[in-house]
């Protein structure tokens, strides 16, 4: 889907140049003609412009892709705001494999300003996830590293070890659409004019989450 129930000012969301088409969302029709092919895949990522959970019918699509295509890998990224404990009994029943949640810390005035909402959910995920004996689905993070949450880093790191993440994915904070209000904030706090102070924290970060099992992974950094 295109539509998102946030704007972050870092996201393309907040950009005046985005426009949310006529037509926001997938059509369940046109997953369906899909399956022949997500049948052959390893892995599948739903991703869009926006919030997954927005999507009138996101919880019939991931159902119909894990009972046509159940030996296929199903992702979705989320900002874990939607994650209602009515919403979360949807989406375990799904079968979806793995939620990868948007979290870069909170009070993050680029970020999503209801990171306490997103902690919150994640809990009642975790909670019933045990209360029903399964394992899915699976929760991962995804935080965008800049100068401006370095110090956050480590504290969402030991919130991911509480919920028992098993992958952590840390992209460095960059231009993702034109913005004038906050391009100039963002290339301020680019990893990469500041790496004295976040080389190190990233390394601690790296070496936590080896004692705990936990892959960092950064496909965009490189000599950090």
């Amino acid at each position: 889907t295109w539509l998102c129930n946030l704007k972050c000012h870092m996201c393309h969301q907040d950009s005046p140049t985005f426009k949310i088409p006529e037509k926001p969302h997938i059509s369940i029709e046109l997953v369906e003609r899909m399956i022949p092919l997500i049948r052959k895949a390893v892995d599948v990522d739903l991703l869009g412009a926006g919030e997954p959970l927005m999507h009138p019918k996101i919880y019939e699509i991931l159902k119909l892709i894990k009972t046509e295509a159940p030996d296929t890998c199903v992702t979705i990224i989320s900002n874990g705001t939607l994650l209602t404990k009515k919403n979360i009994v949807k989406l375990i029943d799904t079968g979806l494999d793995i939620i990868s949640i948007s979290l870069d810390g909170p009070g993050l005035e680029r970020g999503h300003q209801d990171s306490d909402v997103t902690y919150a959910n994640l809990r009642a995920l975790t909670a019933e996830k045990k209360r029903q004996g399964v394992d899915h689905p699976q929760i991962r993070i995804g935080f965008v590293l800049g100068k401006d949450n370095e110090d956050l880093l480590m504290p969402v790191l030991a919130f991911g070890i509480e919920l028992g993440i098993d992958k952590m994915v840390v992209e460095p904070l960059r231009i993702l659409e034109p913005n004038p209000t906050w391009d100039d904030y963002i290339l301020a706090n680019n990893i990469y004019d500041h790496t004295e102070t976040v080389g190190p924290i990233l390394a601690q970060a790296r070496a936590l989450a080896h004692q705990h099992d936990i892959k960092i992974d950064a496909p965009y950094i490189t000599g950090v």
